[in-house]
């Protein structure tokens, strides 16, 4: 009788762990939705400088508004995001026709992640993007 008492107790307790490691899982999922942004105003040249993006969900999935501002805030563009677990990619068209390419990942923190630009002309750039989970620089 002692042995199965501990068999018992012991299939009670490995249950335990695994729902605790799932529920700990769970907790961990990181929320897409947000803000992320490093907007911020040069004093020195008298720029706005950076990039902001907001995702939402919709009834067709994921999309993001986004903005550039590379001295004078561009027109922001909506645009669908793919979204696979916290990895997200989307593409903005270029005012010169050309197409900028995010790819990255969705922590707490931010988004970090790569910008490729492929211009209508010339050869493709990428650079590091860093933008952190915050308000709007609009607010």
């Amino acid at each position: 009788m002692t042995t199965r008492f501990w068999q018992g107790a012991a299939a009670v307790a490995v249950t335990l762990v695994l729902m605790a490691g799932q529920l700990h899982a769970a907790e961990k999922k990181i929320r897409v939705t947000g803000i992320y942004s490093d907007l911020y105003f040069n004093q020195e040249g008298g720029d706005l400088l950076g990039h902001e993006i907001f995702i939402v969900y919709t009834s067709g999935g994921y999309v993001a508004f986004v903005q550039e501002s590379l001295g004078e805030p561009g027109m922001p563009g909506v645009v669908p995001v793919q979204v696979h677990g916290d990895t997200l990619s989307f593409n903005v068209p270029d005012p010169s026709g050309g197409n900028d390419e995010y790819k990255g990942r969705i922590s707490a923190a931010g988004f970090d992640g790569t910008l490729r630009r492929q211009p209508a002309r010339g050869e493709p750039a990428e650079e590091p993007i860093h933008l952190k989970r915050k308000k709007s620089y609009w607010e």
